[in-house]
């Protein structure tokens, strides 16, 4: 028996308005683009070219977590799975790479000063770990402008900065997280540095004790963080970070 208007209903949803604050965050967000492509056109060609340049010589290899410190994510919009909460990363790189040191209590609400930072040279194709201050410090160069490679993709995973609490002023740094850019999530890669003794405590494991360990030696959770249009936001995010963080 074919429908009739009579029986048929529509029912449609009621579009969800965004708040105060994101609306906000978004215009700030645009203003952190609109800073970057103001940074690229400060820039000369030698630079401009410096741009992204060795993001396909360094590489992800996986997230650094503690299962003592659960979070949660959500995956098709809709599953919300456990993950153990992230404090570092671990990469290889093709080239010798100096990379920034910088103790594990710093955070994004202690920020970071120029005195903080110091550095430590790695040798070319052998693996080492950063915290997610390391990182972002790092990532944040113009050779990776906020990219790295992940498999054969040069530009694979990218380094995402959340900046609420940032624009909000109750952070002295962006959180750093990071992402896959195509599929699937970075969490999915996540390694225990912890483990449950005996006694129900967590102890780091002894690879990790001496870059980690202040994280479970503290009863408080220490958290990580025209030409343009076509460059990627994320690009000219970095860029704009790069400047506000005062990156060497």
């Amino acid at each position: 028996m074919a429908l009739t208007n009579k029986d048929t209903t529509v029912i449609t949803a009621e579009k969800v308005q965004p708040t105060d604050e994101q609306i906000a965050h978004k215009v700030k967000m645009e203003k952190l683009a609109t800073l970057g492509v103001a940074e690229l056109a400060s820039m000369d060609e030698a630079r401009k070219a410096l741009l992204g340049s060795k993001s396909g010589t360094l590489h992800f290899k996986y997230l650094l977590g503690l299962q003592s410190r659960k979070s949660t994510r959500v995956a098709g919009g809709e599953q919300v799975f456990d993950s153990f909460t992230p404090y570092g990363v671990a990469l290889i790189s093709d080239e010798d790479i100096s990379v920034p040191e910088i103790d594990i209590t710093r955070t994004t609400a202690t920020g970071v000063e120029p005195k903080d930072i110091g550095v430590r040279h790695i040798a070319a194709k052998q693996p080492f770990e950063l915290t997610y201050i390391e990182f972002m410090f790092l990532i944040l160069r113009d050779e990776y402008a906020g990219m790295l490679a992940l498999g054969d993709d040069p530009r694979g995973v990218a380094l995402v900065a959340k900046m609420p609490k940032f624009f909000r002023g109750e952070a002295k740094l962006p959180t750093p997280t990071i992402e896959f850019v195509k599929a699937g999530s970075a969490k999915e890669t996540m390694v225990a540095m912890d483990y449950k003794l005996p006694t129900g405590a967590w102890a780091i494991k002894p690879e990790y004790a001496a870059k980690f360990g202040a994280l479970l030696r503290s009863n408080k959770p220490v958290r990580v963080a025209g030409e343009s249009k076509s460059l990627p936001n994320s690009l000219l995010v970095a860029v704009a970070l790069r400047k506000i963080l005062n990156i060497n």
